[in-house]
């Protein structure tokens, strides 16, 4: 049984076209992808629809103009009839579903030809990643112009995708500490004060340190510090190379603390990180493989077949990772030998893990 705050490292076996004695989970892959072998994946927790943003440049006064796009469905490619320079939301929505489909497209925003507009692909394409229209003929008036892009990319829950996160940086500069001057459980002495910044993957190495003289028994405080990455969670505080507590940030913040011996998140044996694991943790897929449309997966690095003739929405990946036990929810340590199952994320930035 592992306690918390216990560090568990699986090494990351060769990636191999099959992985023998590896730990190992099938994963959902969402369509339309192509992912190299060797490739990092995080899950993705919530869904997601997939929107264009259609924005106007300068002035529109008048004209025609035609969207063309591919139908993520059926791969096919389809062009709208002439739309006037001020369509409505609803009548656009309608052009556009003859390309993706009868009640599969919602537009919102300020009319054109005002602008900007929301497209967002819902109901059978809920969740769809898709291609960006193209504006295949543009006869407007009055020098401006319509342009259309990818507002957020589709995605069923809890689908893989390459994994984007990087490791942290470790913290640049030594916090700002000083006694309080208020009685505290600090003895009078020097003090070597350092932060590190906790994420749900790990945590960074230790800042540089700012040393301190206390001429009497006092709190310590940590000075306010901003800035910080959305994925850090915790920054937790090191006093000589040992846990003293922890802040929980807001809004890219945490607040200025006052810390004492005997503070509420003392990690007891905790000392200051050496190594950065905040991008440890890792999940590799063991061969290059494609989706078509529909999330069937086949091997290579187009989705011409399926991995056998019922076709496949999963593929075997391979877990490894270096994190702490209590970084991680859903721990089930007493499955056979070590085969538990930890999950931990939120929506932009998750990870199931094996080990």
């Amino acid at each position: 049984m592992f306690q918390p705050g216990a560090v568990i490292t699986f090494d990351p076996r060769v990636v191999r076209d099959e992985i023998h004695g590896g730990f190992c989970l099938p994963v959902n892959l969402p369509p339309n992808v192509s992912l190299s072998r060797g490739t990092l994946l995080g899950q993705r927790i919530g869904a997601q629809n997939h929107t264009f943003t259609l924005s106007v440049s300068d002035t529109v006064g008048g004209g025609i103009w035609r969207l063309s796009a591919v139908d993520p469905l059926t791969g096919l490619a389809r062009e709208t009839e002439d739309l006037d320079h001020d369509i409505s939301n609803a009548d656009l929505a309608t052009a556009l579903e003859a390309i993706y489909g009868s009640g599969n497209v919602a537009v919102t925003g300020s009319a054109l030809p005002t602008g900007p507009l929301t497209i967002t692909l819902q109901n059978q394409l809920a969740g769809f990643p898709a291609t960006s229209p193209t504006l295949t003929v543009s006869a407007l008036t009055g020098g401006g112009s319509y342009d259309i892009a990818t507002g957020q990319v589709g995605r069923s829950a809890g689908t893989y995708e390459a994994y984007a996160s990087l490791k942290l940086a470790n913290p640049a500069a030594a916090p700002t500490a000083s006694g309080t001057g208020s009685a505290g459980g600090y003895a009078a002495g020097s003090y070597n004060v350092q932060v590190a910044y906790e994420t749900a993957e790990g945590e960074t190495a230790g800042s540089p340190v700012a040393s301190i003289a206390m001429t009497s028994a006092q709190q310590l405080r940590i000075g306010q510090i901003t800035g910080l990455s959305a994925r850090v969670t915790r920054v937790n505080v090191y006093v000589n190379g040992n846990h003293a507590g922890a802040i929980t940030p807001s809004g890219g913040t945490a607040a200025q603390t006052d810390f004492t011996l005997t503070a509420g998140s003392v990690i007891p044996g905790k000392r200051i990180p050496r190594h950065n694991s905040t991008g440890n943790p890792r999940c590799v897929l063991p061969r290059t493989v494609a989706t078509d449309a529909h999330g069937l997966i086949t091997l290579g690095e187009q989705a011409s077949g399926y991995l056998n003739e019922k076709g496949d929405k999963s593929i075997t990946a391979f877990f490894a990772g270096t994190f702490r036990t209590q970084d991680l929810v859903g721990l089930d340590a007493d499955a056979a030998h070590i085969l538990g199952r930890m999950l931990k994320g939120t929506l932009g930035d998750g990870l199931i893990l094996i080990f």
